[in-house]
Formats: C-alpha cells, sequence, structure tokens
C-alpha cells in the first residue's frame, strides 16, 4: 500500500465546531450530545452487496499454495518478493489542543536490564506471567517465504480454546498453547477467496467469538492503492488449524484507498469499520455489518451487507466492538472513534437489527473525556528516528458485563495530562453500557512514566477484562536507554477508579530498530489482548519488539505471545474432619481469588484432598472468598491429615497442608439369628451389633432387614445392641428356607456390617367348617363353608373350595375377605325327601395344608303350582283344556303327574304331565252352555316327593247367532219399517238386547 499521506505533509486541523461543516451535512454526517443515541433519527444501511456461498479453504491448502508459490520462484515462473514490504498509513495529526486537564495516576516504572531473558513479575503487578514464546518474526517471514518481510508487522491475536493464531502484515500462524507452532501461512495465502486478493493483504485482524465459538478474521488487499477491498474469513470449528470459509466484503470505492478495516461481532451480526482515503478530498470513515447467523449455518453463506459511508464526525476508523455479552435480537452493536475536532472525549455510534429488515445506524454521540495531547513519537535505544507511535485513534474496544473497554495513544506530561505533552501514554477507558444506546464513561486512565528525565514511552495498547473483572493492557516501550520491548500492566477488580499497576516487561528489546517507509520510522500499528475462552481468566497478549538475529542483527521486529495470570487463589480455612466412610461430606473453604466462569465455559473451579479413596466431588463457587467442596470418603481411606487443594480454572492452585483429617472408623459385627414360622405368622427377626473394640454391644444404631433381598423393615438395636423386627410370614413366600439379611449402614462413627441367617418357613395348617343345610326338591340352596389358619383362626382368603352332595361334586367357590366360600346348588327330585351329605375340601397349595369338612342337607317335599291357560270356544265345540305342573322356586315343569281339570268345579277329565309339565284334557262344550266366562279348575294331588298343587283359568263361552230380515213394500215418499229376527243356532231360542244394523 502506499502513503496516502498529502506530499507537503498538510495536516488536518480539527477545531471544535468548524472542521467538515459542510461534509458532515453533505454525508449526513452529525454529532450529538443527546444522552441516548438512538433519540435522534437513525440512518438505514444501504445494500452493500448481496452476498453468497463462500469459498472453502484449509490450512493445509493454504500450506500448499505457498509451497507451490516458492517452486514458481525458483523456477524463474514469477519473480521473487521484495526483500520488505513496506506499507504505510494515513496518519491524523493536528488538531484542537485542550489546555492541562485531569492528573492521572502514573504506573510504576520497571526496572530494565536489557538482557534476552525474561524478566519475572515486579512488586506491584497485579497479573504473573505464565507460557510465553516467540512468535512470527520478520526474519521467520524472509526466511520462509522467498526473501519478503513486511513493516510494521499489525500485530494481531487471538487465543482460542486450544489454539494462538497470530495473523500478521504479511503470514499466519497457529501455535498450540504450549507454544509449538503448528502451521504458518502467508497473510496473502490465508485470504485467497478466487480471484481475490488482487496483490497483497494488510491489516489483518482476528478474533474467537466464544458465544458461537468461531474464529473471525479479516483483512484488505491492496489493489493498487483503490478500490481495495475486505476479505472475511470464519472457521468452521473452533479448531483454526481445519477448514476456513471466506468471503470477499467489497468494501471499496473506485479512486479510494481503504486504509484499514477494523472487525466486532454480537450475538447478532458481524460488524466492519473501515478507514476510506480519496485520492482527492477528505478521508472518511465507512461501517458494514452482516448477519452473522448465515455464517454459522450447516451451509454457510454471507446474507446482505449493508453501509453506511460518509461518516466524517468519527476519526479514522469507526471502531466496532467485539461483544462478550449477549445481545437481544433488535439490540445494539456499537461503533467508536476519537474526537475530530479534540484531543479529548469519545465518540460512539449504535447499530441496531430490526427484528426483520434494514438495520440502522444512529447519529454520532460524544462522552466526554479527560484532555491530552498529540501522541509524540517514541525514542529508542540506538534507533537514529523516533518510533511512529502514529496517532490518537482508538485501536480496539471490547464488551463485557456491560462495560466496553477501549485503548488508545495519547500525548501527556509527566502528570499524565494535556499541556506541553512530551511523552507518549496508552490511555484505557470503560464505558458503561449497562443502559443500552445511553453510554457513559466509566473509568479512564493512562499508562504513562512520570519520570522528569527520559521516560519510558507506552505505545499501540490493548486491552481485555476477565471474568474476574481484572483488566490487562499489552503495549509497547522504549526510551533512550531501552529498545523497544514488550510491557503488560493491569488492575484488578478492587484496584482504585483510573489505576493501573506496576508495569511488567514480557520480553525485553533486543538491538535498534529503524524502518523508515515514507519518512516514518514504521511500529505497530496495532496490538492484541485477549481473554482464554476456556476459563475467563487468563489473558493472553502479542506484542511486537525489536529482534535481533543472526543475519540481521538489528532493525528487524519480533512478537511475543504471553499468556498472563490473575493472582493465584489463597486458602485462609480449610479445616475439616471426618470419619472414614463419610458420604457427602461438605466442606467449606475460604481464601481469596477463587474463580468460576459459570455455564459455558469448559475449565471450572475444583478442590482435591490428597490421598486415597476420596470421590464424587462436587464443587460450587460461592464468591470470591468462598468454595465448597461435597465429596464421599472411602471405609478404607488411609485416616490421618489431607492436603487441601483449590484449582482455579486457569490451573493455578493454592493448598492447605493438612487441613483435613480422616478419623478411624470404628469397626462393628452383626450377628444375625436363625427363625422359623409358618405362612401367615408373625416371627420376630433379630440381630446383635457389637464394639469390636469392646465386644459391647451398641444400642440406639438401625438395623435394615432384608428376606431373599428385599427390604422387610428396620429396626434400633436396644441397649444391649439387639434390634427386633416383627414380620408376619406373607402368603405366596412359598415353604422353604429363605435368606435373612441383616445390615447395619456406616453412621459417621462405626463402620458398617451384615450377617447372614435363615428363615425356615412350613406351610399353614388349615381348617374347612362346612355348613348345614335345609332346601326343598327343585330349590336352589346356598351351600357355604369357611376356611382358617389353624395358628391364629384368621380366615383364609382367594383359595378355591370344592363342594359335592353325597359323593358327587356340584361346584366350587372361592373364599371371600372373611374366608367363606359357596356355591350354588338346585335340589334334584331323587333320591327323595331326607338327608344327604355335603362335603366341603380345600386342596392346599403353597402356602397351606389341605382340610375338608361334612355337613348336612335336609330335603324336603318340593311345592307344587299349576298354570292354567284362559280358553275361547263356542257352544257346541270341542277345545283342550290343559295345565302346566312346575316346582316352585326352581320353575322346573314335573312330567308324568297325573292332573284333573274341572269346569264350573265339575270334573271332566285327568291327564298326565308330558315332559313339559303339561297336563290336557279335551272338552266338548255342551249345547245350552250359558254364554259367558266359565271357571277352569286343574289340581295335582301331590305324592311322595312334591306337595298338592292347583291352579285355575277361565273359560269364555260364545255361541253362533241366525237372523232373518223381514220383506218390506212401499211408494216413493212413504215410509216403512225394516225388520229383521235374531236367535240362536242351537236351539232357535231369540236372542234379545241386541243391536241389528240395516
Amino acid at each position: 500500500m502506499v502513503d496516502k499521506r498529502p506530499s507537503d505533509r498538510q495536516t488536518y486541523t480539527r477545531k471544535a465546531g468548524m472542521l467538515f461543516a459542510g461534509l458532515f451535512l453533505l454525508a449526513g454526517s452529525c454529532l450529538t450530545t443527546a444522552a441516548r443515541s438512538d433519540d435522534s433519527t437513525r440512518i438505514p444501511g444501504q445494500v452493500l452487496q448481496n452476498g453468497g456461498a463462500p469459498f472453502t479453504d484449509t490450512v493445509r491448502q493454504m500450506v500448499l499454495r505457498d509451497e507451490q508459490f516458492r517452486r514458481d520462484v525458483i523456477a524463474g515462473l514469477r519473480p521473487a518478493p521484495d526483500p520488505t514490504v513496506g506499507v504505510t498509513r494515513y496518519r491524523w495529526r493536528s488538531k484542537g489542543t485542550q489546555a492541562d486537564g485531569a492528573v492521572f495516576q502514573a504506573v510504576p516504572r520497571v526496572e530494565h536490564n536489557g538482557a534476552r531473558s525474561l524478566l519475572g513479575s515486579p512488586v506491584n503487578a497485579p497479573q504473573g506471567l505464565g507460557t510465553n514464546f516467540a512468535g512470527i518474526s520478520q526474519q521467520d517471514q524472509i526466511d520462509e517465504f522467498g526473501g519478503a518481510g513486511f513493516a510494521p508487522p499489525d500485530t494481531m491475536g487471538a487465543v482460542g480454546p486450544n489454539h494462538f493464531v497470530t495473523m500478521l502484515r504479511g503470514s499466519v500462524a497457529i501455535y498450540d498453547k504450549s507454544g509449538s507452532r503448528l502451521s504458518h501461512v502467508t497473510l496473502n495465502s490465508f485470504f485467497t477467496v478466487g480471484s481475490y486478493p488482487r496483490g497483497n493483504t494488510y491489516s489483518p485482524r482476528v478474533i474467537f467469538d466464544r458465544r458461537s465459538g468461531r474464529w473471525f478474521a479479516v483483512a484488505l488487499e491492496t489493489n493498487g492503492g483503490a478500490a481495495n477491498h475486505a476479505i472475511l474469513a470464519v472457521s468452521a470449528t473452533s479448531d483454526p488449524t481445519g477448514t476456513w470459509r471466506k468471503y470477499a466484503i467489497t468494501i471499496g470505492e473506485s479512486n479510494t484507498t481503504t486504509d484499514e478495516v477494523m472487525i466486532g461481532t454480537d450475538d447478532n451480526g458481524v460488524y466492519f469499520g473501515a478507514s476510506m482515503i480519496p485520492s482527492g478530498g477528505s478521508p472518511f470513515g465507512k461501517v458494514a455489518a452482516t448477519r452473522k447467523a448465515s455464517l454459522l449455518a450447516a451451509s454457510p453463506s454471507l446474507s446482505t451487507v449493508y453501509t453506511w459511508r460518509l461518516i466524517t464526525d468519527m476519526m479514522a476508523t469507526p471502531v466496532p466492538t467485539h461483544n462478550q455479552d449477549a445481545v437481544a435480537s433488535n439490540g445494539f452493536a456499537y461503533l467508536f472513534a476519537s474526537s475530530t475536532v479534540a484531543y479529548a472525549n469519545i465518540r460512539y455510534r449504535t447499530l441496531q437489527w430490526a427484528l426483520s429488515g434494514v438495520p440502522t445506524l444512529s447519529l454520532t454521540v460524544e462522552i466526554p473525556s479527560a484532555a491530552y495531547g498529540p501522541p509524540v513519537d517514541a525514542p529508542a535505544k540506538d534507533s537514529t528516528t523516533d518510533i511512529d507511535v502514529g496517532d490518537d485513534r482508538v485501536l480496539m474496544a471490547v464488551q463485557r458485563a456491560n462495560g466496553i473497554w477501549g485503548t488508545r495513544n495519547v500525548g501527556v506530561t509527566s502528570s499524565g495530562g494535556a499541556g506541553a505533552v512530551d511523552r507518549t501514554a496508552v490511555e484505557w477507558f470503560r464505558i458503561d453500557a449497562s443502559i443500552p444506546g445511553a453510554l457513559a464513561l466509566a473509568d479512564q486512565g493512562r499508562v504513562f512514566d512520570q519520570s522528569a528525565e527520559d521516560p519510558m514511552f507506552y505505545y499501540y495498547g490493548s486491552i481485555v477484562v476477565s471474568g474476574q473483572g481484572h483488566a490487562a493492557v499489552g503495549f509497547s516501550g522504549s526510551n533512550t536507554a531501552n529498545y523497544v520491548g514488550a510491557y503488560t500492566c493491569g488492575r484488578l477488580a478492587s484496584t482504585p477508579a483510573g489505576t493501573m499497576l506496576g508495569v511488567m516487561q514480557i520480553k525485553d528489546g533486543l538491538a535498534g530498530y529503524d524502518q523508515l517507509i515514507g519518512g516514518r520510522n514504521r511500529w505497530g500499528n496495532y496490538s492484541a489482548t485477549t481473554l482464554d475462552p476456556n476459563d475467563d481468566m487468563s489473558i493472553w497478549t502479542i506484542q511486537e519488539y525489536a529482534d535481533s538475529t543472526d543475519d540481521n542483527p538489528a532493525n528487524v521486529w519480533g512478537t511475543w505471545i504471553a499468556r498472563l495470570l490473575a493472582p493465584a487463589p489463597t486458602i485462609t480455612n480449610a479445616a475439616g474432619s471426618a470419619v472414614q466412610g463419610v458420604s457427602g461430606k461438605v466442606l467449606n473453604i475460604t481464601g481469596t481469588g477463587f474463580f468460576d466462569p459459570g455455564t459455558g465455559y469448559p475449565n471450572h473451579i475444583d478442590v482435591q484432598l490428597s490421598g486415597d479413596e476420596i470421590s464424587n466431588y462436587v464443587i460450587t463457587y460461592n464468591s470470591p472468598t468462598s468454595v465448597t467442596a461435597k465429596f464421599d470418603i472411602g471405609l478404607d481411606a488411609t485416616i490421618g491429615m489431607r492436603d487441601v487443594t483449590v484449582i482455579n480454572p486457569d490451573g493455578q492452585s493454592a493448598t492447605a497442608a493438612g487441613a483435613f483429617e480422616i478419623i478411624r472408623a470404628i469397626p462393628t459385627t452383626l450377628v444375625a439369628d436363625d427363625v422359623a414360622g409358618v405362612i401367615g405368622e408373625v416371627v420376630n427377626l433379630t440381630a446383635t451389633l457389637t464394639n469390636d473394640d469392646t465386644s459391647a454391644g451398641i444400642p440406639g444404631k438401625t438395623i435394615t432387614f432384608k428376606v431373599d433381598g428385599n427390604v422387610v423393615g428396620t429396626a434400633v438395636t436396644d441397649a444391649n445392641g439387639v434390634a427386633t423386627l416383627p414380620v408376619q410370614i406373607p402368603e405366596g413366600f412359598g415353604a422353604g428356607e429363605h435368606e435373612i439379611l441383616a445390615a447395619f449402614a456406616f453412621d459417621g462413627t462405626y463402620r458398617p456390617s451384615e450377617d447372614t441367617a435363615t428363615a425356615t418357613v412350613s406351610k399353614a395348617g388349615t381348617t374347612a367348617v362346612a355348613d348345614d343345610k335345609t332346601a326343598k326338591i327343585g330349590a336352589t340352596v346356598g351351600l357355604t363353608a369357611t376356611l382358617t389358619r389353624n395358628h391364629d383362626s384368621a380366615p383364609i382368603v382367594g383359595r378355591t373350595v370344592g363342594f359335592s352332595v353325597d359323593g358327587t361334586g356340584v361346584g366350587n367357590g372361592v373364599t371371600n375377605a372373611s374366608g367363606v366360600a359357596g356355591t350354588n346348588y338346585v335340589v334334584p327330585e331323587g333320591p327323595g325327601v331326607g338327608t344327604r351329605t355335603i362335603t366341603a375340601a380345600f386342596a392346599g397349595d403353597g402356602d397351606y395344608n389341605p382340610s375338608t369338612d361334612d355337613a348336612t342337607l335336609t330335603v324336603e317335599k318340593g311345592n307344587t303350582a299349576l298354570a292354567v291357560p284362559a280358553v275361547v270356544g263356542t257352544v257346541g265345540t270341542t277345545v283342550d283344556l290343559s295345565a302346566t305342573l312346575t316346582v316352585v322356586g326352581a320353575g322346573l315343569p314335573l312330567a308324568g303327574k297325573t292332573v284333573e281339570i274341572k269346569v264350573d268345579g265339575t270334573s271332566v277329565g285327568t291327564d298326565d304331565t308330558d315332559a313339559s309339565g303339561v297336563a290336557t284334557v279335551a272338552y266338548l262344550i255342551p249345547d245350552g252352555t250359558a254364554v259367558g266366562d266359565h271357571a277352569i279348575g286343574a289340581e295335582f294331588a301331590g305324592d311322595a316327593n312334591y306337595e298338592a298343587g292347583s291352579g285355575s283359568g277361565t273359560l269364555n263361552v260364545d255361541v253362533n247367532t241366525t237372523i232373518v230380515a223381514d220383506d218390506q213394500s212401499g211408494m216413493m215418499g212413504q215410509t216403512v219399517v225394516l225388520s229383521a229376527t235374531l236367535t240362536r243356532s242351537d236351539n232357535s231360542d231369540p236372542v234379545a238386547g241386541k243391536t241389528v244394523d240395516f
């Protein structure tokens, strides 16, 4: 990329209320002092591009692409790259300077030894130095990519679950967390997307988005210095060594250089901020946004990209926030920048997604903050030209727990304020975002050296805050006595506002540095400090330092990657004790520095006791000063003192030596006794518990009894250690031998013990009692019997009892709740009146022995009934008079019995009943029988088995008649009398009183 500064080093003076007023109106930019950025009219985004499918690539393919490039150079198929590729950046300079304002707290100055060895953490430094290792250096690029090195390196990187990805101008490297380099490819190869890049790539940015578990990276292409676009890369998983999906973001404009690009994410979208330098005219900012969901889908794609351009009231690049908090679907994304008119204040805009449709961008809001001066280029040992520290643009922004943290380079005095500035500091700020869309400055400070002479200059800082609320800043530093080195400082959640604690050097500079590009000794242009997504505690930073190699003893850069550790936990009290065998022991531990990140993180706080037989830990984080451990202690755990160790998610730990005591559990012996009984009998299960040390019975302890593996109850030992449990042997248990298990469970003092014994079970004897009955022949009688146990006379329920009469089975019955069984029996005619023997028999089963009993059935004559149907007939005709003989109660017909039939009391004949019990007599209705109803009587005289019986019915007698009409004569109009005579047909007697119709 070419230097786009005006050739005459024209500066853009920014004075409050004046600069670019006309351009503001033209561009739609406007500065508001409203408390809420969404109170003013919001600007809908314009469609930049409609998205599309990704270019899918793997790191292995990137490596192969680089290898082919080197082979082509060796074969003369393409020219070798320049030894050093320098890229300049537009530098905003002079603007309205504020008078000296607030005085800031300086950070304690670190001592330097100029040696290659790393220094330990000085007193007052809040973070400790953990794993740290060399990242990619300019010499690596020269050696590995055909002689090409890039300056400045645009130092960038991010930590993920298992890797650290460093992304520099010129190359991308992936490391595991121990520092082993897994891959190294050119930036061009990494960001290859079809025909892109059209030239080299630069201004790379990379973040790991914990909320989606993906890596997001962006870089710009050069394209001859104009209409250059951005390239977005998204990892397919949380593993950066695998597949990446890439998309060209057509953010470039004709006759305009896209000078810088930055990236941010939240739950809703991916956001880009860009600095645009037209070939004629004034620079402006540009914002682009696309929805995140489609990039993460199973079949990923780039959705519509929206853009806002001609942003002239935000200095340089609008910096999108990397938001690590949950965001509502219509929540705000934030973009930050420095003021365009003063060396003070912070400006921001909000971007809001509509639930459906086009996102909108707010107007710019200004947050007042302390004044400062323009950054002052930094002297460095053996550097002939001071290090270019750039301008005061906002360098990064990260959101966590409703706080947005950012940094920028500022010029300060020895008191850290504005005025006659003579050194550069890293300013950090925290914005309160607890009210969405209405931000306020919550805290601000500056990392600077207050020394009157040869102060340290600190520049290109980056910051992040952990889940504990601790923050760390990584940055470069130098003065005339020190080569450019890598540094860090930090603050704890409890540190007073506006304060950072001691500076710690994480890598000392090794040589002088002079790489002039466009007349400037370029450095930076930024750095990266990120939070470990595994533990929410560890802070990783990548910083640039002045390197020295055999091939290039000076004037080359290197990068250093360091894990910064939170203060280790301490234990103030972990005392406790428990007896062998205790389950669910709760140990409350107090101390400092405890932490757990909560759900969504793989690493959690842990507690471990030394030694054997401790298991089933459940750890509960209560607060930074309290954690609770719940665990089980085995019965065979070694007695004595145990160390208690609290391990934070970052692996740091604290141990309280000998804090927990495991006490011996007293051994016991339990003896169970044999028992015998029958089904249904109540027997006593007994067992005796004794102290093995004293042989004395142990009172007041609960013994559990099982029979054949099933719990039948518990009993408490008496003063002699004897537990007694009365148990009734249930039906269905079965005769034979059954195992009794008596068990004493560990109670926190005495060890458990158990014993077995035998329960010998026999069938129970039974008694069946049949009931005497009296019944008439043909009647139904209920035969009953009662079945009981012999030992307690209790009724036996649900058993079958068979009934017989005189040895012939007549039915079965099942005993009810009272032990009574019954069956119905119809008394037959034979063998007649007298007594018969009823037998009730229970055959026995698996629980009970058989039993029988006899009773007497007294049989009496059966009652009879005669049913006579009504008959209709006429005089002189023969009709059948009948009667049906049945047994009363049973209703059964009686056959072969003689029945006499009478009419009006006079016998008209007898007949024997047929199989249906019917006797029939033919009867001729004699002449002269009166018309009307006549009584029919039927009589059975009885016999040896049946009582006499009778019945009655009605014979309705009718008669035939003759009617004779008389002849008559008369004239027309004359009245005549019509007549007829009605007589009986059988005797010609007249029939009087009857109506005749004419």
